[in-house]
């Protein structure tokens, strides 16, 4: 079975985005490139060159956020899983497409965030969440390496 490949890459200093850009373009490769960023801006004009946004945000920004301002132009809001449910429902009512939860390291972190609506999760332990139920139909699991 084809399992689409996506590989996130963060924009540490913004002023070269331009030539990140030009590569992922030259091959082939904005689908499958979540251009991964803090700020909004930056996520902003990720998107204006005609790449996948990709915005996380801490538990402690969460709080303030409000995440519809962003949907025209995030297309993956990365939350951190210590954010209060009102503020994980919050982004996932907010109109984005993609809403993961990050960074989930047991069955009921990963749970929580399913049942608050994340449609994805975002780990470092893969193995360990493997060995319990599989999370439900259309859920993604990105393993991150450290």
């Amino acid at each position: 079975m084809y399992k689409r490949q996506v590989l996130m890459l963060e924009v540490k200093d913004p002023r070269g985005l331009d030539r990140v850009a030009g590569l992922i373009r030259s091959r082939g490769l904005t689908r499958s490139v979540f251009v991964n960023t803090n700020d909004p801006e930056v996520a902003r004009r990720v998107h204006g060159l005609g790449l996948t946004a990709q915005l996380w945000r801490s538990a402690r920004q969460m709080r303030t956020d409000r995440p519809e301002r962003w949907r025209s132009y995030v297309d993956l809001l990365d939350v951190d899983i210590k954010a209060r449910d009102a503020d994980l429902r919050r982004a996932v009512d907010s109109g984005i497409p993609r809403v993961w939860a990050h960074t989930v390291v047991t069955p009921a972190q990963r749970d929580r965030a399913l049942a608050l609506g994340c449609n994805g999760i975002i780990t470092d332990a893969p193995g360990r969440l493997a060995r319990h139920r599989t999370p439900g139909p259309g859920a993604v699991t990105a393993a991150l390496g450290r």
